[in-house]
This record gives structure tokens, C-alpha cells and sequence, in this order.
């Protein structure tokens, strides 16, 4: 059977929310003093599949997307290899099975409806303090700028950061009329952007200057409601 690792990744994620973030000792003992030990859940998913094949008999493709997955939650920071305290006691063949959850992780995984606008950097939870105001549209895009960024994609953090300007700017224009519904549709007909730029700032005595045009003009526009966002990791 095969399995995608955006499958594999929504098991986990439902797996380690369970998890309390006060978890003792003495329970971190069954797993190994980790977190996660990735061989039991990788059996376990097979076997709410209805899967009788043993844990030995348990084939690279049984397992492969469970590690796509747990190093896409490491690469965003949910969770890191080893266990929670290795004090010096991890050895070689540990690595990769034994997954910790850190401390933004718990963060993360407390509320769903969060996740896809939380990042562990301080500029994140600066962009984040505005998600109340100018919606999880706005908070989405400001977080993959500061992602792009933090990887030298500049062009794409561009690209982002206009879109997440131009959330503001739904955001404000819904504000001062009152009326989303009436926003948007102005919005997506023909030369929706400029029609909300005027009515949010009004026109400009000096149209040629560059002072009169918001942010989002400068950058590919990526915006598409303020108040919407995705929330998945991989690729359909």
C-alpha cells in the first residue's frame, strides 16, 4: 500500500497532542525516554490499517514516509532527535527513532487552529501578536516570509511579504466599510486591488509617486481573503 507522507504526518501530529507537556519520568520510560519512539507508531498506523505483518517483517516502504514526516516537524521546530535528556547517554543507533518534542513544539501542537502561523523565531511571534487584527490570512504570509528569509530565498519572502501587505489592506478595507462580502467582491473583479486602494487611502494627488503605492504593489500579490490560510505541510 502505498503512503503518502502528508498521511504520515497528520498521524504523528494526532499522536504527540496527546502528549501532556508535563509528561513524568517514570511514563518516558516506555518509550524509551523520548517523546516518540518512531517504530511503534509506524507498527501502530499499520495496524489500525487492518495490517497483520509483523514489526520484523515491516519493509523501507512501511517506513520511509514516517521519516519524511518526522523531519518535516523537526525542520519547523515541533520536535528534534534523541530523547528528552540524553545526559551523555544517546548511543549511535538512536538516531532517527527517538523523537523529543520541544518546548515551542508543545506550543504548536495545543491548538490545531494555530499551526499554521506559529514559528519558534521572535519575529514570528511578533507578526503573530497582529493575527487578532488583521486575520490568519495576514499571519500565514508573514510566517513564510520569515521562513523564505531564514533560508536566503529573498525573492520568495519578497513575494510573500507583498502578500501579506495586501492582507492588511482587506483587512483595513473590510474595517472601514463593515462589510467583508462587499470587500471581496470588489476585490476579485477586474482591478479589484486598485479599486480597495482607493477606497482605503483615496486618491492620490501625486499618482506617479512611488509614496502613494501601498506595499503589496511592489511584490507579487499572493493574497486571497485575509481571514483564510492552509495549514498543509506537503504538497497534494
Amino acid at each position: 500500500m502505498l503512503l503518502r507522507a502528508e498521511e504520515a504526518y497528520d498521524f504523528l501530529v494526532a499522536h504527540l497532542a496527546t502528549i501532556p507537556a508535563n509528561i513524568g519520568r517514570d511514563a518516558l520510560a516506555r518509550t524509551r525516554y523520548a517523546h516518540m519512539y518512531l517504530p511503534d507508531q509506524v507498527t501502530r498506523f499499520w495496524q489500525s490499517r487492518g495490517s497483520t505483518t509483523s514489526f520484523g517483517d515491516l519493509t523501507d516502504q512501511h517506513f520511509r514516509p514516517f521519516y519524511d514526516a518526522v523531519w518535516e516537524l523537526a525542520r519547523i521546530g515541533v520536535i528534534r532527535p534523541g530523547r528528552v535528556a540524553p545526559k551523555n547517554q544517546e548511543t549511535a543507533n538512536d538516531f532517527g527513532d527517538h523523537w523529543s518534542i520541544t518546548e515551542f513544539g508543545f506550543q504548536w501542537l495545543a491548538d490545531a487552529s494555530k499551526r499554521s502561523y506559529l514559528d519558534m523565531s521572535r519575529l514570528s511571534e511578533i507578526f503573530a501578536s497582529f493575527t487578532g487584527r488583521f486575520g490568519p490570512g495576514f499571519a500565514q504570509r508573514a510566517l513564510e516570509a520569515v521562513r523564505t528569509y531564514r533560508t536566503g530565498n529573498y525573492l520568495s519572502a519578497c513575494a510573500m511579504v507583498g502578500a501579506a501587505a495586501e492582507s492588511i489592506l482587506l483587512a483595513v478595507a473590510i474595517a472601514k466599510k463593515g462589510n467583508e462580502a462587499e470587500v471581496l467582491k470588489m476585490y476579485r473583479n477586474s482591478g479589484g486591488r486598485s479599486r480597495v486602494t482607493t477606497y482605503v487611502i483615496g486618491k492620490s494627488t501625486n499618482p506617479s509617486s512611488d509614496n502613494s503605492k501601498p506595499p503589496c504593489t511592489f511584490f507579487t500579490s499572493g493574497a486571497t481573503t485575509p481571514h483564510t490560510a492552509s495549514t498543509r505541510p506537503f504538497p497534494k
